[in-house]
């Protein structure tokens, strides 16, 4: 600052001086007159005169403008200073968002809000915090702010309202929430997405079932994801379904079953579980569907499964069981199937032989169980009938075989409620054959 004033000084003094010069110079002539007056004066005077005069017109000039500038630049300043604190409460509020403090984060996020360039951004945060201070009001109001704020943004105010109507188990609300939102965007992945992982949580598996193509042409769930999701959705429509005792409906629930689904096992096997409950038309369809399933790919679950489906006839069930056997003449569970059909068309020494052949395979508590009974009602070998019983009440309560019992993976397939399994019904039938 010295140093200028230096500077000033002198300038000032050496501007004095050569205007000094200039005007004892006399170099020059200058002629200015008009009707009324007349100047004469030499060029180095009359430039030293105009000089500092274009000078002071200069500087009014600028003071001039400067005055006029002045309301302007003090709302661009005013304004920037507003702009900057609303920056500053966002910042705040931000911090007290992550921090988990709602209520200070609410009102920092407001706060200055009019002078706030992204108002839509904190009108949407301050309804989160509202929201998860347990102010659900207070939110709907934060989001209304937000869509007077900014109407054009009504798919982003829509997908908030609705991820913050879920996160408050708020379906049906958010459910019609995502509704309008496909009214304005039909193809929005995110909309659909969440569209149908609310049906599945209000089990509006049919809606869902119809919402399919739009999942599908948006990608919006794996290949694995959907299978399962394809599976819950047609096993809660079976269900449905078999209410009504209707083939006919059954049937058609099958019918536009995806490929896939009828590759899965699980289904397969509800499906045909229902099917059993009917009358002979359904136990024949049942039949089939679980004999062209087996012969693809086997699983013992479905051939548990086969063997309890009641046909007035069991001969054909038989004949494909046998051709089963000479490839998987290992399983205990084909033997026990054998078993059972055998014992329904009365060839009491076959069943007693695949009885203890599955035995042999894998004891279980079905498999003792249903022996005795064929040995005690049929064959009259009631000794060994209790001996039966015996080993399986030992199975049952993990006397004597819990580590082989303790096999999740195969025990569970070979359990079911044909025979006695329990080991209060073994105890009544030895009580019964003593």
């Amino acid at each position: 600052m010295k140093y200028k004033i230096l500077l000033f000084v002198i300038f000032i003094i050496i501007a004095s001086g050569l205007a000094a010069w200039f005007w004892n110079t006399n170099y020059g002539y200058v002629l200015l007159s008009n009707d009324s007056w007349r100047l004469e004066t030499s060029l180095s005077r009359f430039l030293v005169l105009i000089i500092p005069c274009f000078l002071i017109i200069y500087i009014a000039l600028r003071l001039i403008v400067f005055t006029l500038n002045l309301w302007p630049r003090y709302k661009q300043f005013s304004k920037e200073k507003y702009s900057n604190n609303a920056y500053k409460s966002t910042i705040a509020g931000l911090m007290y968002l992550l921090e988990g403090r709602w209520e200070k984060a609410e009102k920092a996020l407001v706060k200055n809000i009019e002078h706030n360039q992204s108002r839509l951004l904190n009108y949407l945060l301050a309804a989160r915090a509202a929201q998860n201070g347990g102010n659900e009001e207070k939110r709907d109001e934060f989001l209304r702010a937000a869509h007077e704020s900014t109407p054009e943004a009504d798919i982003a105010i829509g997908i908030t309202q609705a991820d913050l109507q879920i996160a408050a188990e708020q379906y049906e609300l958010a459910l019609a929430s995502l509704e309008r939102l496909r009214e304005i965007s039909p193809k929005h992945p995110y909309v659909i997405k969440q569209v149908a992982r609310l049906y599945t949580q209000l089990n509006e598996w049919q809606a869902f079932l119809d919402l399919l193509p739009a999942i599908r042409g948006n990608k919006i769930f794996t290949s694995e994801e959907l299978i399962q999701l394809e599976s819950k959705a047609y096993s809660a429509i079976l269900k449905e379904k078999s209410k009504l005792k209707n083939l006919d409906e059954l049937s058609k629930i099958w019918k536009n079953a995806p490929k896939e689904l009828k590759k899965n096992a699980r289904f397969v096997e509800e499906y045909t579980n229902e099917l059993k409950k009917l009358a002979q038309p359904g136990k024949i369809q049942a039949e089939k569907v679980l004999r062209d399933f087996i012969n693809k790919d086997w699983m013992e679950s479905l051939v548990r499964q086969y063997g309890l489906i009641d046909l007035e006839d069991a001969t054909e069930q038989l004949k494909v069981t046998e051709k089963w056997n000479t490839t998987h003449g290992r399983s205990p569970m084909l033997m026990l199937t054998l078993a059972r059909l055998c014992y329904r068309l009365q060839l009491w020494g076959k069943s007693r032989v695949y009885y203890e052949s599955s035995i042999a395979l894998h004891p279980t508590a079905t498999a003792y169980a249903e022996l005795a009974n064929l040995l005690d009602e049929k064959l009259n070998e009631k000794d060994k009938a209790i001996e039966s019983l015996r080993e399986g009440l030992n199975i049952a309560t993990n006397a004597k075989w819990g580590k082989r019992v303790s096999d999740k993976d195969w025990g569970k397939r070979a359990t079911d409620t044909i025979g006695t399994n329990k080991p209060q019904e073994a105890s009544k039938l030895i009580t019964k054959l003593d």
